[in-house]
């Protein structure tokens, strides 16, 4: 892992380095789901781009008028226009579903992170207690290894909690607002 990141830095392969920065707790956000939804159905580029597909799909269908009513063309357009306006009434309802959907995975996430810091210190204690038996001679250096490797193994999995937290909080404010998918008027 050390070679291929000071590979990927454009550093020397076996450079140590030094990481300064911390990954820090971002506060739990206070914006309530329901004002959340309301500004996602003001916000979201998605209705538009779901009318436009609908304007799109009448217009379209324009073409096949003077074809018969049971030819392929003239069904086919008006297949367009029902998917079209079955997406167009669905969308509040997906758009709704994505901000619930981020904000139960920001609180599970926010769990997580809980779980992982009393994991943390739990696991610290332990190194703690292992180490003491082990200077009374009632355990092994095996045992206090497999202690601290318990120990950094929680702080890892800490550390990948917080991360996802973090991001969790971002993607759920963003999701009140435009949202994280561009519109897409083709």
């Amino acid at each position: 892992m050390k070679m291929a990141f000071n590979q990927f830095m454009g550093y020397n392969l076996m450079q140590n380095v030094a990481l300064t920065d911390t990954i820090k707790e971002v506060p739990l956000s206070t914006k309530p789901l329901k004002d959340s939804i309301d500004s996602a159905l003001k916000n979201r580029n998605s209705i538009a781009e779901t009318s436009y597909r609908l304007e799109m799909a009448k217009l379209g269908a324009n073409t096949y008028k003077a074809y018969p009513k049971t030819s392929s063309a003239y069904l086919g357009a008006q297949m367009k226009i029902l998917l079209a306006e079955t997406a167009y009434k669905n969308e509040p309802l997906a758009i709704e579903s994505d901000v619930r959907t981020k904000y139960m995975a920001m609180n599970e996430e926010y769990s997580k992170v809980q779980t992982g810091k009393k994991s943390v210190e739990n696991s610290k204690e332990t190194v703690r207690l292992v180490q003491l038996q082990y200077d009374s001679g009632m355990a092994t250096l095996t045992d206090v290894e497999e202690a601290q490797l318990g120990y950094y193994n929680a702080q890892l999995a800490y550390s990948k909690a917080l991360l996802k937290y973090n991001l969790a909080v971002n993607e759920y404010d963003l999701s009140s607002g435009v949202g994280m998918e561009p519109a897409s008027f083709q």
